[in-house]
């Protein structure tokens, strides 16, 4: 049992980056957008998987929201 949790919450610390960014593109907030992309590349997210998450939320959000996500990456 102590494996299956300590194999949950290493899954969860691998998908923590993603969780944030969806939820910054959801609220529109740009302002904290650069930290945590610069975060998601230091734990190893590709810039592909961060621009292929941000291409999946904008079906969810909106692209107006998603473009000015994918207009940060573009900047970095």
């Amino acid at each position: 049992n102590n494996g299956i949790n300590s194999k949950l919450l290493n899954d969860m610390r691998d998908l923590a980056p993603n969780f944030v960014i969806s939820a910054l593109i959801s609220i529109g907030n740009t302002e904290q957008m650069s930290f945590h992309l610069q975060l998601a590349k230091k734990n190893g997210m590709t810039e592909k998987e961060i621009i292929a998450l941000i291409t999946h939320m904008a079906f969810y959000v909106g692209w107006p929201k998603a473009a000015a996500v994918l207009n940060i990456v573009a900047e970095k």
